[in-house]
Parts: C-alpha cells; structure tokens; sequence
C-alpha cells in the first residue's frame, strides 16, 4: 500500500512543501562545526532546498524558480499580522490555547456538539 501525504487526503488536494531531513541533517552537523571552529561567527546565510508539490489547490501548476521570481515583483508590501483573516486565526489560536474544561464544553455545545456524556 503506497503511502499518502496527509496534504493528498484533503479536498481539494493541497498544494505543499516536501522537506529533505536527511539535507537538513548534514547541514546542521556541518554548521555546527564550523560554528565550533568559528566562534566569532553568530549569523549568516543558510539556503536549503525543498520540493514542492503542486496539487488540486493550485490547479496542478508546476513551480518554477523563474516563475516565482517574476511573480515576486507583483507583489505589494503586505503586514502579515495586520491582516484582518490572520488577526482571526491568532484570536483562535489564543482561545484555543487557553480554554479550559468549561469552555470547550461551551464551543461544543455552540457548534451542535454534545459537550455531554452520557454515563
């Protein structure tokens, strides 16, 4: 049985970025030595390359490194997180990070969930 990317279950199927570890791996060991022998060194540039994977979401276009350098100069300053959706999904993230017993039992019942069980 082949195995499925969770990203494949979805639909539409969704578009995402397959990451080498093993790459990952050897770039860390190696960063880490020179690190040792380079003390005075705290930052620099790190480039690591990743695959991705088109799928249903954005209509099975393939990704080119051309493609997405001229897309690049289309795009306009934008503030992540003074985006409306992303103040949302923080406002979420909160609740649901700090919600008890109680008020998870109060979203359940909102949602049409039984927050009760029946003994």
């Amino acid at each position: 049985m082949p195995i499925l990317h969770i990203a494949q279950r979805y639909t539409p199927s969704i578009t995402s970025v397959a990451l080498d570890y093993c790459e990952y791996g050897r770039t860390t060991v190696n960063l880490y030595r020179m690190l040792l022998k380079n003390p005075q060194i705290s930052a620099g540039p790190l480039h690591i390359r990743s695959k991705i994977i088109p799928r249903e979401t954005t209509g099975h276009i393939p990704f080119t490194e051309s493609v997405a350098k001229n897309n690049l100069s289309d795009i306009k300053d934008v503030d992540f997180f003074e985006d409306d959706e992303i103040k949302g999904l923080f406002s979420l993230e909160t609740l649901f990070t700090n919600m008890n017993e109680t008020d998870e039992k109060i979203l359940r019942l909102l949602a049409g969930v039984s927050a009760f069980t029946k003994k």
